[in-house]
């Protein structure tokens, strides 16, 4: 079987930790090709190890007819059986090629449960890339919903996956952790980059409620991006005081989330809506309750008041009530932070993931 796969970028984000674990698995039974349209690639070390023809192409000219003919003599020379395309855009530049050699197409660039806002040229390349496909996934049923095709026949989802065995307890915390750690009872973590999906004002507000009459806790915003000043300005005196802001370059997040009581994730529901959020599985399989936005994907990964709280959108004192009833209740944390982690194994793990994908390669295959 061989497989191209197509995406924008190999930043941070979940879609591309998601693609990367795939890559890892059908690497080793599979001919796998990866076209990247961006310089933008994070996981290059993991990339350069796997056994896959690897092409990156500029991002500034990726729509040029130069870049056109490059993508068709690329995917020419691989002949691959299947192309898997994660975006839009690198959907539609493959189109000669899909056209003319009839590979079977998979689109799964459904990564959000929520409305989102859409350009119209977003608009018409959705369009064009579904009419495309042979099949449409999406990591959660809530993508499918807001799309308008659970009743879609070529449409499914498969619930994103974690590879549990990069979740493990790390013996040492990092010393910049440690070291703010040992000034506070409790320690509440938001993992998530400072962009406009997600809501890092509303976790800072509830912060502050929380910290008037508990001081003894301590948050922590992980991430990186061009909001992350404005954030920083919220916190105001709680700055390196009670709050604290990481950054988001770090290759140790998913081992360190052991060293926090309770994860936290929010959502800019006028924005955004999460799929099958890659934090709040990490929080999970460290068996840390979470507190988030009961919207899109996010209530098919936490059940409410079992493995943790669902919450509306922008309300701080909710979300302050949540993490407070979290703190004063330590039996109440770990039975949630036990659930978590079952339904993680059972659930949400990459086997399943890896699983699921390969029943639906070899079934478009055989159509």
């Amino acid at each position: 079987m061989k497989i191209s796969f197509l995406i924008n970028s190999l930043g941070t984000g979940g879609k591309e930790r998601q693609l990367l674990y795939l890559l890892q698995s059908l690497s080793e039974s599979c001919s796998v090709q990866l076209l990247v349209f961006s310089e933008d690639i994070s996981f290059i070390k993991e990339v350069n190890e796997l056994p896959l023809q690897f092409v990156t192409f500029n991002k500034s000219r990726r729509t040029s007819v130069n870049t056109l003919i490059s993508i068709y003599k690329t995917l020419n020379e691989f002949k691959p059986d299947i192309i898997h395309t994660w975006d839009n855009l690198p959907h539609c530049l493959a189109l000669p090629y899909m056209m003319a050699h009839r590979p079977k197409v998979i689109n799964g660039s459904i990564r959000y449960g929520g409305r989102i806002k859409k350009s119209s040229v977003f608009k018409l390349l959705q369009k064009i890339a579904f009419l495309t496909s042979q099949k449409i996934i999406s990591n959660s049923k809530a993508g499918l919903d807001v799309e308008g095709l659970l009743e879609n026949k070529k449409a499914e989802f498969i619930h994103s996956g974690l590879n549990l065995s990069q979740v493990k307890e790390r013996d040492d915390i990092p010393q910049d952790i440690s070291k703010i750690l040992k000034r506070f009872t409790y320690s509440v973590a938001m993992v998530a980059r400072f962009y406009p999906l997600k809501d890092y004002i509303t976790f800072i507000r509830a912060a502050k409620l929380l910290v008037k009459n508990n001081p003894d806790v301590a948050f922590f915003c992980i991430g990186d991006g061009p909001d992350r000043q404005k954030a920083e300005a919220e916190a105001g005196p709680m700055l390196n005081q009670n709050l604290f802001f990481l950054g988001g370059n770090r290759d140790d997040i998913q081992s360190i989330m052991h060293a926090f009581d309770i994860g936290v994730l929010l959502n800019n529901t006028k924005r955004h809506g999460e799929g099958i959020s890659n934090a709040i599985m990490e929080y999970m399989a460290a068996g840390l309750p979470v507190v988030a936005t009961d919207a899109g994907g996010t209530p098919e990964l936490i059940k409410d008041d079992i493995s943790g709280f669902l919450v509306p959108a922008f309300a701080s004192e909710v979300v302050a009530e949540k993490i407070h009833f979290l703190l004063e209740n330590e039996s109440v944390r770990r039975e949630m932070g036990r659930k978590g982690i079952e339904s993680i194994e059972a659930e949400f793990n990459l086997q399943k993931m890896i699983a699921s994908y390969m029943n639906l390669y070899r079934n478009i295959l055989d159509q």
